[in-house]
């Protein structure tokens, strides 16, 4: 009897043994592994947010830069093409240009105001290959900027070098003067002369600007898209 108990007691110590071991430390490595791998799961979600959010910035970056890029190559547009044509200022500065110039202005004269037609040459070429395909009228695009240009026509009498300052006065000019044509005629009696009395006259536009605000295309309702059903009785 003793020698069974002996038996049973010696086959139970590795059970215990085994048991112990997994107590002591099978267990705890289990958890332990769990805990890291969920700290490594949140990391790669941290990394993954890191990596997201350093495409935003680097998106935002070029975009800034093209901003930047943008407001380089404009500046001055406000100047150029202003929100008012403002003849009167024209006229004072047309009259400080002739002043210093010594040109003797007999003669300004504007036309009505035009549209200038911009257009896309990118989309220009898609636009015509488009052009027999369509078959509704689309609404046409509101343009950021609408351009205005107001003809304008002066006609001015000074000697030949005075003449050539008061043109290089208006191409100067900080507002966009457009020079169409330029067109003189030498006194007779001054043909002869290094230095003749010329008439001149000069065509050209002004030009102003006006920021469209963009309309929002309205969006077509569920109900609008559903069609409609009939019953059979």
């Amino acid at each position: 009897m003793n020698n069974l108990k002996k038996i049973i007691l010696l086959s139970l110590i590795p059970t215990f043994l085994t048991v112990f071991f997994v107590a002591k430390f099978t267990i705890p490595s289990v958890k332990q592994y769990f805990k890291l791998k969920e700290q490594i799961d949140s990391e790669k979600i941290v990394i993954k947010e890191i990596k997201s959010n350093i495409k935003v910035l680097k998106a935002n970056k070029m975009l800034l830069d093209k901003l930047n890029r943008l407001k380089a190559e404009l500046t001055g547009f406000d100047v150029e093409f202003p929100s008012e044509l403002k003849d009167e200022i024209l006229l004072i500065d047309l009259e400080m240009f002739a002043n210093k110039t010594i040109n003797k202005i007999f003669k300004v004269r504007s036309m009505p105001e035009v549209e200038v037609k911009i257009t896309d040459p990118s989309k220009q070429k898609t636009e015509n290959k488009n052009r027999s395909r369509r078959t509704v009228n689309k609404p046409e695009e509101v343009k950021p900027v609408t351009i205005m240009q107001k003809p304008l026509e002066i006609n001015t009498v000074a000697y030949y070098n005075e003449i050539i300052d008061f043109v290089t006065f208006l191409e100067d000019y900080q507002r966009k003067v457009n020079i169409e044509g330029i067109y003189t005629n030498v006194f007779n009696e001054d043909k002869d002369m290094p230095n003749p009395r010329v008439e001149l006259n000069i065509k050209g536009n002004i030009y102003k600007s006006t920021v469209n605000k963009k309309v929002k295309t309205p969006q077509k309702t569920n109900e609008n898209q559903k069609t409609k059903k009939t019953t059979k009785v």
